[in-house]
């Protein structure tokens, strides 16, 4: 994996991107140690511009001042634009000017970057690793790959509740096999949605008679009330939990009343990074009861759950109707 310095070798020993997201959010879980407020205004502000510059080395891979790197988060991270201005703000004045960035703001900030990271780490993972990762028929190409012969039993499930020409969405399709294949072949109107480009185009050109798109489901938004179904098979754990949490309510919207949400969630609370097919990828789990408290407070009825066992561990099937 490449390594880049954050700053002078002196200062700072040369990192690797998963390790700078994860000392950022271990120093963030940190901050109530440090009195009311979790740290002043100082250390807000050098908390918002070095993660500026930690990014900036992160993906352009240049070594910058932090005012050039915040210049360039500002436009990268739009949503996080007022807040870095007023960092560097902050900074240039001592704090004459303007008050220095918020705690809750701050916190949304780290969060926010250290969630948008790690999905750009699975995304970048998936890219480089679709074809060893499954064949075009939707089976593992490797002995890493796991078991998915439980996919057509699933979308039969699926096949009794809805009328043919039911729109289905497929949160996270991948290469469209088997999933969306399967949803097509059952008569349905499928569109499939998944951030890795290279997973897009394969599915376009594996299950022609689908609408793919290629957009982070964290951001992606549709028409309310637009499907009869929403499929998420092995995409959620990939999610960083802020993001799924939040993207819950938002496919209760998606769905017509009565509409149906099946997906895989986590069954015990996990997170971390580990090589996967030679690439590192991500994985955020929480545990069942934690998903099925989202799901209630969403909209989302719980109509049955299932263990789904998987090597040592395992997976929870939900099948859910929106209320």
């Amino acid at each position: 994996m490449e390594r880049i310095r954050l700053g002078p070798s002196e200062l700072l020993p040369p990192t690797t991107r998963t390790d700078f997201i994860e000392a950022i959010r271990r120093d963030m879980v940190r901050w109530p140690e440090r009195g009311p407020g979790g740290m002043d205004a100082s250390g807000r502000t050098c908390t918002v511009l070095t993660v500026c510059r930690g990014l900036r080395m992160l993906r352009p891979g240049e070594h910058v001042s932090k005012r050039e790197a915040a210049t360039w988060a500002a436009r990268e991270f739009p949503e996080y634009a007022n807040l870095i201005d007023q960092a560097l703000k902050w900074r240039s004045t001592g704090g004459a000017v303007v008050p220095g960035p918020g705690v809750e703001e701050t916190h949304r900030f780290v969060e926010g970057i250290c969630a948008a990271e790690q999905r750009a780490l699975v995304r970048s993972g998936y890219d480089a690793i679709s074809y060893a990762y499954k064949d075009d028929d939707g089976r593992p190409s490797g002995p890493v790959g796991d078991d998915r012969s439980p996919y057509p039993e699933w979308i039969a499930e699926l096949r009794a509740l809805l009328r043919p020409g039911s729109r289905v969405l497929d949160l996270g399709c991948g290469a469209g096999v088997p999933a969306a294949k399967l949803l097509v072949q059952s008569g349905f109107q499928v569109t499939g949605l998944d951030f890795s480009r290279v997973q897009i185009e394969r599915a376009r050109h594996l299950v022609p008679q689908a609408k793919f798109i290629e957009a982070d489901m964290a951001e992606w938004s549709c028409e309310p009330t637009t499907f009869e179904a929403v499929v998420s098979f092995y995409a959620l754990i990939h999610v960083p939990l802020s993001d799924q949490r939040a993207l819950f309510p938002r496919i209760r919207r998606w769905l017509k009343p009565g509409g149906y949400f099946m997906a895989i969630v986590g069954h015990h609370r996990w997170a971390g990074v580990e090589e996967y097919y030679g690439s590192p990828m991500f994985w955020d789990n929480a545990d069942a009861a934690t998903y099925l408290g989202w799901f209630a407070a969403a909209g989302l009825e719980v109509l049955w759950r299932r263990f789904v066992p998987e090597g040592d561990s395992g997976h929870t099937l939900i099948l859910a109707m929106a209320r």
